[in-house]
């Protein structure tokens, strides 16, 4: 997945070339990302927040830890960079988009509704 707009049309299609030109070629799926109309803060708190207390994420320890620490521990903050916590908030939206496209027949039934139980949604 890549953020919807100007990012995703100048990358996707070099992805895509470069995954046909494989040998064998990888199937790729590049989908695009929406920040839902909410703020940085709102849209890292909602999809990491209630997964994390459900221990629903888990870090593997590594030298990759470090930084990506830094950032949960200084989260908001103009001056540490939140760009693992900004990628990993895009996960469950990815995610949902795979499982609930299987479901388009029913998403239309007003009594079916999507919920993730991990945020309370």
């Amino acid at each position: 997945g890549i953020e919807k707009g100007a990012l995703f049309q100048a990358v996707a299609p070099y992805l895509k070339h470069e995954a046909a030109s494989r040998k064998p070629p990888i199937q790729l799926a590049v989908e695009p990302l929406s920040h839902e109309n909410k703020t940085k803060t709102q849209r890292i708190g909602w999809a990491l927040q209630g997964r994390m207390e459900h221990g629903k994420i888990l870090f593997r320890a590594g030298p990759h830890m470090r930084e990506v620490k830094d950032q949960f521990l200084n989260f908001p903050s103009a001056l540490v960079h939140d760009d693992a916590l900004d990628a990993l908030a895009f996960v469950p939206q990815l995610a949902a988009s795979r499982v609930f496209h299987q479901f388009a027949e029913v998403s239309d039934d007003a009594y079916w509704e999507p919920s993730d139980e991990d945020v309370g949604l």
